[in-house]
């Protein structure tokens, strides 16, 4: 129909990219979320979900989906990731303690609460801006030291080890006191 000469998009260019969000959590700040959170109804199931992530890196819908089925002794298998790879998670010591503070109260389930219903409560109880996304990135710093970086891209779940540092926030200073 050669109504148009030229191609109006072609001139259009996509925005930029905002700088990744690297934001560890203090103690402090976790400790204060776990205050906030004890008053609310669901805050006891989304104080255990947000310390079974800062143990193991696990994504707040990853925790929200996992199955009974899916728990061994000491991993848990996620059928289903963001990736839509499975992937099983090593659990520490702590985590399968918060696992198991959770058998009796489910057959089926781990974890009773949709990923949206834990994630408002979170936001309610947040502070200083702490996201409950933020738990994933003090989750690789913490792990980072305990972990080759081949396990750690393992457990994260990442294909690429390279991609890890989008999650890394130790601080200069916290690496020159181990030099």
């Amino acid at each position: 129909w050669q109504w148009i000469s030229t191609n109006p998009i072609k001139s259009v260019t996509k925005p930029t990219a905002g700088p990744s969000r690297r934001r560890g959590i203090t103690q402090a700040e976790i400790d204060a979320i776990i205050v906030n959170l004890a008053p609310m109804s669901a805050g006891k199931q989304v104080s255990a979900m947000f310390l079974l992530s800062l143990e193991t890196g696990m994504r707040l819908g990853e925790i929200a989906s996992i199955n009974w089925a899916d728990v061994s002794e000491k991993s848990i298998i996620l059928q289903a990731t963001k990736n839509g790879d499975r992937r099983s998670v090593p659990l520490s010591a702590k985590a399968r303690e918060i696992i198991a503070s959770r058998r009796d109260i489910d057959p089926e389930t781990v974890f009773t609460l949709t990923q949206a219903q834990a994630s408002k409560a979170f936001q309610r109880a947040s502070i200083n801006g702490v996201h409950f996304h933020d738990a994933r990135s003090e989750a690789v710093t913490r792990l980072s030291k305990k972990l080759s970086v081949m396990d750690l891209a393992r457990m994260i779940g990442h294909r690429d080890p390279r991609s890890l540092m989008f999650y890394y926030s130790e601080s200069a200073d916290s690496i020159a006191d181990r030099l």
